[in-house]
């Protein structure tokens, strides 16, 4: 099971500036622009004349995507030319590297080829995806406690706590590292090919913050996880807007939240509350709450329905608001993405 899911929508990407490029041009000074390769998707940054080897663009363009699965993205900077135009460096990393750092510039090595062995300059960019899809959200609390988890080396980093947080979700609080199974495997991706990498984590259990180093090639390594407390755990809560009726109240719609795995606001459809038919003593008619003075009625107690948010499995849990409180639910065995559910609360 996947838990990397394909990108639709608008991916924008801005080229900042290149720098210490080295010189392929013998005479004069060399126009500088980047070429992009994205699966089959093929774009271009405006050229920089005289750029030589330190152009600055400030260029963004635009990569319309839907459902599409590349990962892998390839940036070249080239050299313009009135025949054919020179290679200067390269660099070819996952999107979800950009995409770890959205709406941030951040500068990436540049490389002579794909072996990435020998350096050539450095390059800075920004990327937006104004859209869903890719590694689960980073953005929301773990429910495992995670506080940071970054996968890669110095030169690139890629945020999976989100990754992780749905992993243990899945295996009930474990994830297992096998020692045949590099960390490129475990996650579906190399951060940087050729070049040494690690996992970085850090989470709280049992009150204490630990920290941990997972390297690409490793032993056989366990990570048990504990469950965040209900009341303080809001990473799991889907797009819920809810509307639900009681007679004779209407209880407010509670606010929409973000998905944390992309998917579009899940509308729940009214249900009735139930509590308040009368209350059926044997042998005695019908009594209600207010006619009788020792008469205590029992809590009103109303079905909620609602839809598995976007990228949930059975088994796992998430928050949901209803009348201004927090509660949790749990996806039933064989349900997915899209079905609906009843909850009591």
């Amino acid at each position: 099971m996947s838990l990397i899911t394909p990108l639709t929508g608008k991916l924008k990407l801005t080229f900042v500036k290149a720098n210490d490029l080295p010189r392929k041009q013998l005479l004069g000074k060399q126009d500088p622009y980047v070429r992009v390769h994205f699966g089959d998707k093929k774009v271009k940054s405006k050229v920089h004349e005289n750029g030589d080897k330190n152009p600055e663009w400030g260029d963004q363009v635009s990569i319309n995507c839907n459902d599409y699965g590349e990962r892998m993205i390839k940036f070249m900077v080239k050299n313009d030319n009135l025949g054919r135009d020179d290679d200067i460096a390269l660099i070819r990393i996952p999107i979800f590297a950009l995409l770890s750092h959205q709406g941030e510039e951040r500068e990436y090595p540049l490389f002579k080829s794909e072996k990435n062995k020998k350096r050539c300059g450095r390059i800075t960019l920004k990327a937006e995806l104004e859209g869903k899809g890719g590694l689960p959200s980073n953005d929301t609390q773990s429910v495992w406690g995670i506080q940071e988890a970054t996968f890669g080396n110095d030169d690139v980093q890629i945020n999976v706590k989100g990754y992780l947080d749905v992993r243990a979700t899945v295996s009930n609080g474990t994830i297992h590292f096998k020692s045949d199974q590099p960390l490129s495997e475990f996650f579906g991706f190399d951060p940087l090919n050729g070049h040494d990498k690690a996992l970085k984590i850090k989470y709280s259990k049992g009150g204490v913050v630990n920290q941990l180093e997972v390297r690409e090639n490793h032993s056989n390594t366990t990570l048990e996880f504990e469950r965040a407390k209900a009341e303080g755990v809001t990473a799991k809560m889907g797009n819920l807007s809810m509307e639900t009726k009681q007679q004779p109240v209407v209880a407010p719609i509670a606010p929409v939240v973000q998905n944390p795995y992309g998917g579009q606001p899940v509308h729940v459809q009214p249900v009735q509350t139930y509590g308040q038919a009368p209350v059926q003593t044997y042998g005695q008619q019908p009594v209600y709450a207010g006619q009788n003075p020792g008469f205590v009625a029992p809590p009103v107690r109303t079905r909620v329905q609602l839809v598995v948010p976007q990228g949930m499995v059975p088994g796992q849990q998430f928050a949901f608001l209803h009348n201004g409180k927090q509660y949790t639910a749990t996806v039933p065995q064989g349900m997915y993405s899209g079905q609906r559910f009843e909850v009591q609360v």
